[in-house]
């Protein structure tokens, strides 16, 4: 009986895991990397996050991820959007967390045009939302997007 559970949970995970994957970061390779092999216009999300995480934190990148998969699929598929979700404890990240100087969960939504970055912060927007106003927090982050694109 064990045993089927073990199954059981692993299939459920797996289902999970591979499904409608938004985020780019490939596990043991450097975002900088990934971010390199980027077109040079197009539009980031980057979600940074700690290992030890709140329930607002778990919240935006939750919600951030619905948002990315519901109103912009066609843009990841064809690299005009990228969904970076980025743990700042990975030393692989070491250059982006020095780059952004970020210590806690940090939210941006950033425009590469011609090879030139333009940042966005949205993380004073997204804990000052994210659980009092879910819809509001999603709906910002969506305008946000379009905005950029």
């Amino acid at each position: 009986m064990v045993y089927i559970k073990h199954i059981l949970l692993i299939v459920i995970f797996s289902l999970f895991s591979c499904g409608n994957n938004t985020s780019m970061v490939e596990p043991g390779k450097p975002v900088e990397k990934l971010r390199e092999s980027m077109g040079a216009d197009r539009v980031e999300v980057l979600f940074f996050h700690n290992h030890e995480r709140c329930s607002s934190c778990l919240n935006m990148e939750k919600y951030t991820k619905e948002v990315v998969d519901t109103y912009f699929g066609k843009q990841v598929k064809d690299g005009t959007l990228a969904l970076l979700i980025i743990d700042i404890e990975d030393k692989k990240n070491a250059a982006i967390i020095d780059d952004y100087q970020v210590v806690w969960t940090s939210l941006y939504i950033n425009k590469w045009e011609n090879g030139t970055e333009s940042r966005h912060s949205m993380t004073e927007y997204a804990f000052l939302n994210v659980d009092s106003s879910p819809d509001e927090f999603k709906e910002g982050i969506r305008r946000q997007i379009e905005e950029l694109l």
